[in-house]
Parts: C-alpha cells; sequence; structure tokens
C-alpha cells in the first residue's frame, strides 16, 4: 500500500489584490508519525498532532469575488509606464501582454 505525506497550512498571507485574481504565500509543514492511506484514511501514531520543523513556501493563486472597477491608463506611444504592483503576480502567473 502506498502512503502520502500530510500537510498542514501552518500560515498564509492575505490575496495580494483586493478585487479580481492575485496571488498568496502558504506556509506548508508536514505532520509527524501522520501518513494518509489511498483511500483516504489518515492514520499515525499518536493521536495528538505533532508539526514538523522542515516546512516549505509556496505561492498559490487567489480570487477575490468583489467587483473590481475598471482602471485606465493613458500613456503616449513610445513613453515608458511603469505598473510595479504586478511584481509578484507575473512571477507567480506567468507574464502577461497588454495591447
Amino acid at each position: 500500500m502506498e502512503e502520502a505525506q500530510v500537510e498542514v497550512v501552518v500560515k498564509s498571507s492575505p490575496c495580494s489584490v483586493t478585487c479580481g485574481l492575485g496571488v498568496k504565500t502558504e506556509v506548508l509543514c508536514p505532520l509527524k508519525d501522520v501518513k494518509i492511506a489511498p483511500g483516504g484514511k489518515i492514520y499515525g501514531e499518536s493521536r495528538k498532532l505533532k508539526v514538523s520543523d522542515e516546512c516549505r513556501v509556496r505561492k498559490v493563486k487567489c480570487l477575490q469575488p468583489w467587483q473590481c472597477g475598471l482602471t485606465t491608463v493613458t500613456a503616449i506611444s513610445g513613453d515608458r509606464l511603469e505598473i510595479d504592483c504586478l511584481g509578484e503576480i507575473m512571477e507567480a502567473m506567468g507574464k502577461y501582454s497588454w495591447r
């Protein structure tokens, strides 16, 4: 029988946006002495759950359901336009292009 390790989210940042699609950072830690069987049954050596110190950080997409207001920015062709609020989102979700 194969086993899988059980991880729990011990810390999570708020979503990077107040509306629409954004990213958040989560810290996941494995539970000590706890495994999950293919049928979904969780078993371990003790009934008291213990969290390991060997944690990992991941970025996950998040969706805020608030109605977003559209913001338009007008720029003259050839002028530099800097949008500095998208760095973390672009890193987690890939590059965007605007026309």
